[in-house]
């Protein structure tokens, strides 16, 4: 059981929590019902907030350097990240991966620590960055420009429920999709559409997670079945916004819908499975 004094904002604006007192967690196990066991010091574990990945394996803690992960029975540090004044994380869905942001660019002194768990030379002037939980590796870094008067939106990144892809877009213009665990540029070119405002991935359902694990249990591998990818594009003179469900990585539309007095459709995606949302779209 995690108690923090303050939570934390889902998006970075002028008026954010990130700029007011860093919370202090305190963390207990629940050992009865009447019994609550303190088991890591509030005082001086954090210098921003605490964070559950999604399937509570790791808690996150950010520092000035950086994020450290706690795992295990008695919480030991079981991984670090170095990024420097990072503000902002997002976990993959399997707790496999993760995703850092600062809102000041990367800078690589010279004599700076090189190597796999690094940024290097390459890494200046990006803001964030994608790292393998498992071996500490930095995977990929990227520019994602924001300003005082926009709010960041985050996660900047959004990952497929089977973490075999994550994808950011580039509002007005296109979505890029990379390839996990290299983070290439999948068929080496993002999916151009004009006017594009926001995507979601289908998440899985209980019986996409039972065949997945039933595959992983005898060793066969299963059915292969394609990501779906929803996305939307707002009214433009004489044109309707229209919602899109792509199969992915073919690529082939799968759904589209003309949609009237339309201003945001993201909700709609992000609270509706896209297995339910491609009827409503025929």
């Amino acid at each position: 059981m995690l108690h923090t004094e303050e939570m934390r904002s889902r998006s970075i604006g002028t008026e954010s929590p990130l700029n007011a007192r860093p919370p202090t967690p305190e963390l207990y196990v629940l050992r009865s019902s009447r019994m609550i066991t303190p088991l890591i010091p509030a005082q001086n574990w954090t210098n921003l907030y605490v964070s559950w990945s999604p399937q509570g394996t790791y808690l996150a803690t950010l520092h000035r350097q950086g994020v450290c992960l706690w795992a295990g029975t008695s919480w030991e540090m079981r991984q670090r990240f170095a990024h420097p004044l990072i503000k902002l994380i997002d976990f993959s869905p399997n707790d496999n991966y993760l995703v850092t942001w600062s809102h000041d660019p990367v800078v690589v002194p010279e004599g700076s620590q090189q190597g796999p768990n690094y940024f290097s030379f390459e890494d200046q002037g990006n803001n964030v960055a994608v790292w393998d939980i498992k071996t500490g590796h930095l995977l990929r870094t990227f520019l994602i420009e924001s300003d005082d008067k926009k709010q960041l939106q985050w996660p900047a990144l959004k990952w497929s429920a089977d973490e075999k892809y994550v994808a950011r877009v580039t509002p007005g213009q296109q979505i890029s999709v990379y390839e996990l665990p290299n983070m290439g540029l999948q068929a080496k070119k993002s999916l151009k559409i004009e006017g594009v405002v926001d995507f979601e991935w289908c998440p899985h359902g209980d019986k996409d997670k039972d065949e997945a694990e039933k595959a992983a249990k005898s060793g066969k591998p299963g059915k292969v079945k394609e990501n779906m990818l929803a996305y939307w594009t707002p009214e433009v003179a004489n044109q309707p916004a229209r919602a899109t469900v792509l199969n992915f990585p073919s690529r082939s539309v799968q759904r589209q819908k003309n949609l009237f007095n339309v201003s945001d459709v993201g909700q709609l995606f992000r609270t509706v499975s896209c297995n339910l949302l491609t009827p409503v779209l025929v």
